[in-house]
């Protein structure tokens, strides 16, 4: 069964990244809510990690005013554009995942939450993935590895255990540690 879920209310706490507010309520991920607990469930991840990543790559936005795809060039040009929700590169990463389409929310968020479980796979922690993975490098902005890292961690800290209630009861079994803290 799914879980029930609800947003933290008002904005984000946690600064960007590069120090300023988000500035942006935590209601505007509502509509995008299905997606990101649907694609966390398909990748056994939090889905607080995918909130998280989606609203400080792209403020959760997937296209731009003229309905095209939001994508950026980065300092790795030769990767192609970083595009949508999760600002994922399909010229290198849409493989992955080829029955889905990079160019929907649904879709790019599935991917990135794909890229996440591959890239923790890969090597062993999602606080790595994203330095070594998801976010190599000191961007344009001047943001470091260690400063996303950072900001996600205060992001996912917001999401407070009541804010999440099960439907059923868990099974009585001890709580495993949780790899993601």
């Amino acid at each position: 069964s799914m879980t029930a879920y609800r947003l933290p209310p008002e904005s984000p706490t946690t600064p960007r990244p590069t120090g300023q507010p988000y500035d942006i309520p935590w209601s505007k991920a509502d509509r995008l809510l299905p997606f990101f607990l649907t694609a966390a469930q398909e990748q056994d991840l939090p889905p607080e990690l995918g909130i998280a990543m989606g609203l400080l790559e792209s403020n959760w936005t997937q296209f731009n005013p003229d309905g095209s795809v939001l994508c950026v060039s980065d300092r790795w040009a030769n990767d192609g554009p970083s595009c949508g929700v999760m600002q994922v590169k399909p010229k290198l990463w849409a493989h992955v995942l080829p029955d889905v389409n990079w160019r929907t929310e649904e879709g790019n968020i599935r991917l990135g939450m794909a890229l996440m479980r591959r890239f923790i796979g890969e090597v062993g922690s999602w606080q790595r993935a994203i330095k070594l993975k998801y976010h190599p490098g000191t961007s344009a902005a001047g943001i470091t590895p260690d400063d996303y890292v950072r900001s996600i961690d205060g992001l996912m800290a917001e999401f407070c255990t009541d804010t999440a209630t099960t439907e059923t009861p868990p099974d009585p079994v001890p709580e495993p540690v949780d790899p993601w803290r």
